[in-house]
């Protein structure tokens, strides 16, 4: 019998609070061709592996710290010395990850500094940074995979659940976020996370904008929610002990314990992980004479995705990624919500009584109807108004105690726009397309790109 290398009692560490109310930006988007719309290769002069050490480069020329992060020579990553990140996603796509900052226009006003940055820098390179939810253009049986070295094991992993292969591919390779993280407290952590889950299958309704894949309609508004959802469900959705009460540390603990590992860190690289759940291979260890160590459970929480993943931060993850100007929406709306004790607490109120089933199901009707959904036989729409007005409150009083600045609420101005017309930005989107744009791939860049 292997012998355990740490305390189970040290399984909530990773989950512990940080004092503050700080807020920090996650944007995924495209590195495509402008005039075809498909994403661009990894490898070669002009690939995305070049753009990540052009980043570099680019921003040591102007006098900051910045270092390429690489895998086996392959650059992955820039590293920059304010605690700002850009990243290559599995399929290529763009991530940039913000320090945090102490309110949401330091946020989004730094984070579009980032933004035309690196696509100034990808304009050199012949490529267009794309905003939205979905990189619309780029077949599935063509995505540039990353040299990524746990890459080849997710996705045999991901195949292995029986799911459709090419949801799956879409999932890791084309879908496009705007993610916000927030900080939680022990004493409001429950309440935060129940707010969130019970809100997060409804929010999407506003923000549905990936209508095209292969760039056809199918009916479905939402292609990220929709491939996202076909992809492992053991990891994915909606967290189940926070939809009827408010939950602890001990419950996270418990859940994430009893998902099954992927991978595991092996010298510089990663090797699949035994079959089982986490809590399993405590009691039976990997099978090669080791057992997890912390190390490892922090691997391991890294492989869980749900709508919200509680690390330290709450990283909230139900978003398509809105088109360029509007990416301020994200983390105005959920701030708002949040950062302000009774808008959050009347959200509850607004959503309690909703079960497990009815979230999964508003998931899925959402992906696919938008604001046209129903979560628990109540329309969405109405239950998006209802939230939107709620987090306008909360800015609207965090402004006023000094908290954010002036104007901050002007950042949900398209959410009103979509909750009062009733189309969403999906739905807009596919009217440019079709009228517009004339179906080119090339109109929809130069209408999308961050400039």
């Amino acid at each position: 019998m292997p012998t355990m290398t740490f305390d189970r009692t040290l399984l909530g560490e990773p989950f512990a609070g940080t004092s503050g109310e700080h807020v920090g930006l996650e944007v995924e988007a495209g590195l495509v061709d402008p005039e075809t719309g498909h994403s661009i290769p990894y490898e070669g002069p002009n690939g995305t592996g070049s753009i990540i050490t052009a980043l570099a480069g680019d921003a040591t020329a102007a006098g900051e710290d910045a270092s390429v992060v690489a895998e086996d020579g392959c650059p992955l990553a820039v590293d920059f010395g304010s605690g700002d990140r850009f990243s290559l996603e599995m399929g290529g796509a763009l991530e940039y990850s913000s320090a945090v900052h102490g309110n949401v226009a330091e946020a989004v006003v730094h984070t579009g500094h980032r933004l035309r940055q690196a696509a100034r820098v990808a304009h050199t390179k012949g490529a267009a940074i794309l905003s939205g939810g979905f990189l619309p253009f780029t077949p599935t049986i063509d995505i540039p995979w990353v040299p990524k070295r746990r890459l080849g094991i997710m996705r045999e992993h991901f195949l292995s659940t029986g799911e459709d292969s090419t949801l799956i591919d879409a999932s890791m390779g084309l879908t496009l976020s705007t993610q916000v993280t927030l900080d939680y407290s022990d004493d409001d952590l429950g309440e935060k996370v129940r707010a969130i889950t019970l809100a997060s299958p409804i929010v999407a309704g506003m923000f549905v904008n990936s209508p095209l894949s292969h760039g056809t309609f199918d009916g479905v508004l939402s292609q990220r929610m929709r491939a996202i959802r076909h992809t492992d469900p053991d990891r994915f959705g909606v967290l189940p002990f926070a939809v009827e009460r408010e939950p602890d540390i001990d419950d996270f603990v418990t859940w994430a314990l009893s998902r099954p590992m992927i991978f595991r860190e092996h010298g510089d690289s990663y090797i699949p992980a035994p079959g089982g759940t986490f809590d399993e291979l405590l009691t039976d260890g990997f099978g090669d004479g080791s057992s997890p160590a912390m190390s490892d459970w922090n691997c391991h929480l890294d492989q869980i995705w749900p709508q919200v993943r509680v690390r330290g931060t709450l990283e909230i993850r139900i978003c398509d990624g809105p088109f360029w100007p509007h990416i301020g929406s994200v983390p105005a709306f959920w701030a708002g919500l949040l950062y302000h004790a009774p808008s959050r607490r009347a959200a509850i109120d607004l959503l309690d009584g909703l079960t497990l089933d009815d979230l999964e199901a508003a998931t899925g009707q959402v992906s696919r109807d938008g604001l046209k959904a129903q979560a628990g036989g109540r329309p969405v729409a109405g239950l998006c108004r209802a939230l939107l007005g709620l987090s306008e409150t909360g800015l609207t009083t965090r402004i006023r105690e000094g908290s954010e600045a002036p104007g901050t609420q002007r950042l949900l101005a398209p959410l009103w726009d979509v909750v009062r017309s009733g189309r969403t930005q999906a739905e807009r989107g596919l009217g440019r397309w079709r009228g517009e744009f004339g179906e080119s791939p090339a109109a929809y860049v130069r209408a999308h790109r961050v400039r």
